[in-house]
C-alpha cells in the first residue's frame, strides 16, 4: 500500500498540475489510489467460494503465505483505511480546489477543466463546484 501510495503520489508531484494545484491533487490522487486498492481487497476477503477453493488448493501453496482464516479482520482493517483514505482523498481535493481557485487566469485556461468549458464563465465558486456532479457525488460518498 505505501509503495501504491507513493508512486501515484510521485507521479503528480512531478507533474504540471501540481504547480497549479499544489501538493492537495498529490494527496486526492494517492488517496484515491489506495481506495481503489483497498475496495478490491474488501470484495476479495468476503467471496466466501473463491477462499475455500484458494484455501484447499494444496498444489498452489498460497495457503501458507496469505491468511485465509483471518479474511474478516483483514476485511475490517481494509474497510477502516477505505474510509480513512477517502477523508484524505477529500481534503486533498478540497486543499488543491482552492489553490486552483486563485491560479492565473492563463492556468485556468489551459487546465483540463477550462478546455472542456465545463465552466465556461471562469472558474467556478466553491457552490457552483459542490453543485457539480462530481462535487456532491464526492461529498455525499
Amino acid at each position: 500500500m505505501c509503495a501504491a501510495f507513493a508512486v501515484k503520489f510521485a507521479e503528480y508531484y512531478s507533474s504540471k498540475e501540481k504547480e497549479i494545484m499544489g501538493s492537495g491533487l498529490c494527496f486526492a490522487r494517492a488517496s484515491g489510489q489506495i481506495c481503489m486498492i483497498n475496495v478490491m481487497l474488501l470484495y476479495l476477503c468476503v467471496a466466501r467460494k473463491l477462499l475455500t477453493t484458494l484455501r484447499n488448493e494444496r498444489t498452489v501453496g498460497l495457503w501458507r503465505l496469505l491468511p485465509f482464516d483471518d479474511h474478516i479482520d483483514i476485511h475490517r482493517l481494509c474497510g477502516h483505511m477505505t474510509v480513512l483514505f477517502g477523508v484524505i482523498h477529500v481534503a486533498g481535493h478540497h486543499v488543491a480546489w482552492f489553490k486552483y481557485r486563485n491560479a492565473a487566469q492563463d492556468d485556468w485556461e489551459d487546465s483540463k477543466l477550462g478546455r472542456d468549458n465545463a465552466f465556461p464563465e471562469g472558474p467556478p465558486s466553491y457552490l457552483e463546484l459542490l453543485r457539480s456532479r462530481p462535487g456532491w457525488t464526492g461529498l455525499g460518498m
